[in-house]
């Protein structure tokens, strides 16, 4: 799983669950969630000339805060390119559209550091550009966005000869988000517990596939000398039908919000 790309997925969700509240205070989001492990600091800066130039937040609240009051109604998840080897160059972010305009936040890593605990944490910097409106995304129905996530991993799947666990395994997680079994591997808290339910299934879902992606067992050495490009071709559409999955769970992650904790 990209750590990155959760982070930025966990915040989208959980602003949008916020900024749709009209609740006053905005929530910490980072206690006990894992899109935050080993973080030492977060901060949201603007890099275009102008008004809004400059840092503008350190931590996610009060950039949640600075957003509601820049009326900036929702949250989108940005997608151009995201390869599943975290090492690989990626584009992706947060867009916002409020009173600065469209921006795209994109997030920066930077080394880790040794903080006071022995730990090694990094830095992560939120730097926003101008976006154009031709690259936003427009809700569309989620089911239907669903149905192509299901449908588009399922297909990969049965597309593998001689890796019958590996078609066995996306089927039973297929299976099981279809029959309304919502699990997360460890990754609950990555999204607030007030959302709508049909995006808390499917982020459950982009979740496990990604998961699942990043194992050894899936593209381990014995498993490509029998998949061989078949394998790497199923692998990049599952991967894909994820991202898919998260950018729908984020845009309808506070339309008609209801409690899905347990």
């Amino acid at each position: 799983m990209r750590a990155d790309l959760l982070q930025s997925v966990s915040i989208a969700c959980y602003g949008n669950a916020y900024l749709a509240s009209g609740e006053d205070r905005a929530p910490e989001v980072s206690p006990g969630n894992p899109a935050f492990r080993n973080i030492a600091t977060i901060g949201f800066e603007r890099g275009q000339d102008g008004l809004f130039k400059g840092k503008i937040a350190e931590n996610v609240a009060p950039w949640l805060k600075r957003m509601q009051r820049e009326s900036a109604d929702e949250l989108r998840l940005y997608v151009e390119s995201v390869p599943i080897d975290p090492k690989q160059p990626a584009n992706f972010g947060i867009t916002t559209d409020g009173d600065a305009g469209l921006e795209l936040w994109t997030p920066y890593w930077s080394p880790k550091v040794m903080m006071a605990s022995n730990c090694h944490a990094a830095r992560i910097s939120y730097i926003s550009s101008r976006h154009s409106r031709l690259l936003q995304t427009y809700r569309t129905p989620i089911d239907q966005e669903a149905e192509k996530v299901v449908k588009e991993s399922w297909q990969a799947a049965m597309s593998l000869e001689g890796l019958d666990t590996h078609t066995e395994t996306v089927k039973a997680i297929l299976t099981e988000y279809l029959g309304g079994v919502y699990k997360f591997e460890g990754y609950e808290k990555a999204f607030p517990e007030r959302m709508n339910k049909k995006a808390y299934g499917l982020a459950s879902l982009s979740t496990r596939l990604c998961i699942l992606m990043s194992t050894g067992e899936w593209t381990g050495p014995t498993a490509q000398r029998i998949g061989g490009e078949e394998l790497a071709q199923a692998t990049a559409k599952i991967w894909s039908a994820a991202l898919l999955g998260f950018r729908t769970a984020v845009t309808w992650s506070s339309v008609e919000a209801e409690s899905v904790a347990a």
